[in-house]
């Protein structure tokens, strides 16, 4: 905090003291009934009456500027980061103040609004052409936030002098973050950052930075890495960023931490790290040998939880194990460990269709933490098995939390399900005219930040439903197309207007770039590979749709995959393939529409 911040709050006090003051006079007044009389007049001179006004105008000046900085204080607070910097600016411009400066150019990197970090600093530079220490750390700051490492490096030390330990503390933070975004900073800074980290190896965010800038030189590297595990024994926030980004970077540093440290004497929290990065490893029984020793002297859920991901990487098909071991972490968990299991145990039954079991977990879920995920995920799992009345009304629970997201699902999720649930619930042409209403919102509604994701989950949805319910594919092309330009990296956006296209007379080339598109960057989805070899058997390569389209019926006997495998083997001479899949599908689906129709041409009746 700012010793502007800090100056803040006593003036505030002073302010209510006063207001207090007045209200107990008047208090006073009326139980008292005393009259008071005003006091003499007194005559000031000209002069005594210009300084006196003077007074009063910077009096009334001060009190706006405070109040102005209270509420760029709120703004910042709530998120507002445009109005919060527009006032501190505004009122720099006024009072010149080096204290508003400092704290203006802090929210300004924190918040990496660079451009206008700048303009504070050069109107800083104007007012106090010889820089205070304050200016000094702030224009450091700014080097680092834009990369200039010769001032970095060259100022470190100074800096470094004449700070406190909180703002040490986040100089060296700072150091760790842009090694990760910039790694010639490793290279060029390491002996410089090395020997500051030394001298302050106090500090947890020193031996952090000292960390990073020794991965070049592996002994140093663990020596730092042992010294912090004896300091930061709980592993604090920045540890575990500095140690997720050696476990991407340098897998092979933190394997020698672990093979050159006596990790018995190490708190259970670094004990645990150990176990994680056998299982990265795929060292299963190793791994499970030390969770085995962790548990029995300390049962904690998080351990249990590590178990869990331990059981569905060695046996990925034992399903009631890994939930055994979420339900031991239910039970000696604390409510938002609960919450996390019964989630975590939900997820896993609904991902293996076992939906039933999964709805029993997700309803054990009461930690108000979790609320938007609890909905959501109920609502997921009402989906999936077509429950969609349920599923719009939990989806409509979980869009009207508080929470823009939750720990696994985000609104757009919700959002989707609901919009989903929409076009199952209601006819058609009912549907187009909700969607279209909703739309209309979404678009006056530009500044909210899920603007793109409210507008594209809307054209998507309403496009499907112009192309499969309502039989107009060109209307849904062009929902489609807009979706594409909002998502231009989204392999569903080419995916959807590229297999729409496949319906209209001289699409079928462009409908056939769009989906290799697709396929590239996606060749695993299933519904994807279909689109695409149904392209590929419109085009008249038999083969390659045969590859495609085997390859998605593989991993899901939906209805429309059938009907295009059968279509494909009937092609190729195999009839009693054709006629098999087609049976199998038939015996599930009689309401799909498209796998009728394709039955009563090619004159097949089971």
């Amino acid at each position: 905090m700012s010793r502007f911040q800090n100056r803040i709050t006593p003036i505030c006090l002073m302010v209510l003291l006063a207001l207090s003051g007045s209200l107990k006079a008047a208090n006073d007044h009326q139980d008292n009934k005393k009259i008071y009389t005003p006091a003499q007049k007194i005559t000031l001179t000209p002069e005594e009456e210009k300084a006196d006004r003077l007074r009063r105008e910077q009096i009334v000046s001060r009190t706006q500027h405070l109040f102005t900085l209270i509420s760029a204080e709120m703004a910042n607070n709530n998120g507002d980061i445009s109005r919060s910097l527009s006032l501190y600016l505004n009122t720099l411009r006024e009072t010149r103040d080096p204290e508003v400066a400092e704290r203006a150019m802090e929210i300004a990197i924190t918040e990496r609004a660079y451009n206008v970090a700048e303009i504070i600093y050069q109107m800083w530079r104007e007012f106090e052409p010889t820089p205070s220490i304050a200016q000094q750390r702030l224009a450091w700051t700014r080097a680092l936030a834009l990369g200039d490492q010769e001032t970095v490096f060259k100022d470190l030390d100074t800096v470094l002098a004449h700070a406190d330990d909180t703002q040490r503390q986040r100089a060296f933070l700072m150091l760790a973050q842009i090694s990760l975004a910039y790694p010639d900073f490793l290279k060029n800074g390491s002996s410089l950052v090395r020997k500051a980290a030394s001298r302050y190896d106090h500090l947890i965010e020193a031996n952090v930075a000292n960390v990073l800038y020794s991965v070049n030189k592996e002994s140093h590297a663990i020596k730092a890495l042992q010294h912090l595990a004896k300091q930061d024994e709980d592993i604090l926030p920045e540890t575990t960023l500095t140690l997720s980004a050696l476990a991407q970077l340098h897998p092979q540093l933190l394997n020698r931490f672990f093979e050159k440290t006596n990790t018995s004497k190490l708190s259970s929290a670094w004990r645990e790290l150990e176990v994680e990065n056998l299982i990265n490893q795929a060292k299963y029984d190793e791994a499970a040998e030390k969770l085995s020793h962790l548990i029995g002297d300390d049962p904690k859920a998080n351990l249990y939880f590590q178990a869990a991901r331990l059981t569905m990487r060695r046996h990925p098909d034992d399903i009631d194990k890994v939930v055994g071991y979420f339900d031991k972490a239910y039970q000696v968990g604390k409510q938002d460990e609960r919450a996390q299991a019964a989630l975590n145990a939900a997820l896993h039954l609904a991902s293996k269709h076992r939906f039933a079991e999964a709805e029993q977990w997700a309803t054990r879920i009461d930690s108000p933490k979790f609320e938007f995920d609890k909905a959501t995920l109920r609502a997921t799992i009402a989906a999936e098995q077509e429950y969609w009345q349920q599923a719009r009304e939990l989806a409509q629970t979980a869009l009207k939390q508080p929470e823009t997201q939750g720990t696994v699902f985000e609104r757009v999720d919700a959002n989707r399900i609901s919009l989903q649930a929409i076009s199952q619930t209601m006819p058609p042409a009912q549907v187009v005219a909700e969607l279209t209403r909703q739309l209309a919102q979404a678009e006056r509604d530009r500044k909210n930040p899920q603007y793109a994701d409210n507008v594209s989950l809307i054209l998507l949805q309403r496009g499907l439903i112009y192309a499969d319910k309502l039989g107009q594919p060109e209307k849904a092309v062009a929902d489609f197309r807009r979706y594409l330009t909002m998502n231009p990296s989204s392999a569903v956006a080419h995916n959807a207007l590229g297999y729409t296209l496949l319906s209209i007379n001289g699409k079928l080339d462009e409908a056939l770039n769009l989906l290799k598109t697709a396929y590239e960057m996606s060749p695993q989805d299933v519904q994807i590979s279909d689109s695409l070899g149904w392209a590929y058997f419109l085009k008249g390569d038999t083969e390659e749709a045969l590859r495609l389209v085997s390859f998605a019926y593989e991993h899901d006997k939906d209805a429309e995959i059938a009907t295009h495998l059968g279509e494909i083997y009937w092609k190729l001479g195999q009839q009693d393939k054709a006629r098999e899949v087609w049976r199998e599908a038939w015996e599930t689906n009689q309401k799909r529409e498209l796998l009728m129709q394709t039955l009563k041409r090619y004159g097949v009746t089971f």
